[in-house]
C-alpha cells in the first residue's frame, strides 16, 4: 500500500512543480491535496491575489483546474462560459490563462456566488467577468437549491432557496463561444437536449463533467449534430467523468470517427 501511494505521488510531481511556481504556500497546499492534515480555512497568495480554501473540496477543485489542468483553456480564447462556476476556481484560471478573454460565469447558489464575486475583486478581474446568479435549465423559470451540502455537491431541484433558471440560449444569445465548461450536477442532460442547434453551433469547444443521470451517448448526440466531436472521455467510475468536445467540419468528421466517438460514449 505504501509503495502504491508513493507511485501515485510520483505521478503528481509535474503538478507539484506547477504548484510550487504558483504560490509560496505550495507545501501547505500540496500536503492538503495529498491527504495530510491541514487546518482549514487557509489562504494562499497567487501573483494576482489571495485564494481562500474553506473545505477539502475547494482544494481538490482548485488543484484539478490549476495544476492537473483538466480543462483546456487556450491563450487566444476570447469568450469562455463557466456553467457551474462554484467559488470561481475555473473562472479565475480562465481569465489568467487567456489574458484577452471575458468569462460569463453562471452559479445558482447565492453564498457561493458571493465568494465568486469577492475572488474576482481580490484579483482585479471583475470587469472581465459577467456573473449570472442562476441555474442552467431546459427553460427559463425558477427552481430551488439546498445550501446545506458543501458547495461542490449542490444540485438544483432540492432544498428551499429559490433561484432563477436561464437557458444556455438566453445566456449565449448570438455570441461566438470559444469554450464552454459545463459542470451542473446532472442538469447537462436536459440543458443539451433542449438547447437549439444554433446555440450549440456557436460553441467551439466543450469540457463537460457528466453525472449518472443518463448515458454519455445522450449527451454526445445533440453535440455531434451541431458539429462537435467527442475527442476524449475520462471515466471516473459510477457513471461520473469528464468528456471533451471540439468543433470539426462536416467533411472532417468521417463515419469511422463518428463510430469511435459513439463507442467511447457508450462505454462510459
Amino acid at each position: 500500500m505504501r509503495t502504491l501511494k508513493a507511485l501515485i505521488h510520483l505521478k503528481r510531481l509535474p503538478e507539484i512543480g506547477l504548484c510550487r511556481t504558483a504560490t509560496r504556500q505550495w507545501l501547505k497546499l500540496t500536503a492538503c491535496y495529498l491527504g495530510f492534515p491541514v487546518r482549514m480555512p487557509f489562504d494562499i497568495q497567487l501573483k494576482t491575489g489571495r485564494f481562500r480554501f474553506s473545505t477539502l473540496a475547494d482544494v481538490r477543485t482548485f488543484w484539478c483546474v490549476f495544476f492537473s489542468r483538466i480543462y483546456g483553456v487556450k491563450e487566444t480564447d476570447r469568450l469562455i462560459v463557466d456553467a457551474g462556476a462554484n467559488i470561481g476556481s475555473f473562472t479565475l484560471y480562465a481569465l489568467l490563462q487567456a489574458p484577452q478573454s471575458c468569462v460569463i460565469a453562471i452559479e445558482p447558489a447565492p453564498d457561493t456566488c458571493s465568494r465568486l464575486r469577492e475572488l474576482l475583486e481580490e484579483h482585479g478581474l471583475s470587469e472581465r467577468c459577467t456573473i449570472h446568479q442562476a441555474a442552467l435549465g431546459s427553460q427559463i423559470g425558477t427552481t430551488t437549491i439546498d445550501l446545506t451540502p458543501e458547495s461542490q455537491f449542490r444540485s438544483t431541484g432540492t432544498g428551499s432557496t429559490c433561484v432563477p433558471v436561464f437557458t444556455l440560449d438566453a445566456v449565449v444569445r448570438h455570441a461566438e463561444v470559444d469554450m464552454l465548461k459545463l459542470d451542473i450536477e446532472g442538469a447537462e442532460y436536459s440543458v443539451l437536449a433542449e438547447d437549439s442547434p444554433r446555440c450549440l453551433r456557436q460553441v467551439q469547444r466543450i469540457s463537460m463533467e457528466f453525472h449518472p443521470n443518463g448515458s454519455l451517448a445522450e449527451l454526445t448526440a445533440p453535440l455531434e449534430r451541431a458539429g462537435l466531436k467527442c475527442i476524449s472521455v475520462r471515466d471516473d467510475g459510477n457513471a461520473y467523468g469528464l468528456a471533451l468536445f471540439e468543433r470539426v467540419s462536416v467533411s472532417e468528421f468521417e463515419p469511422e470517427q463518428r463510430q469511435t466517438a459513439k463507442a467511447q460514449a457508450a462505454a462510459a
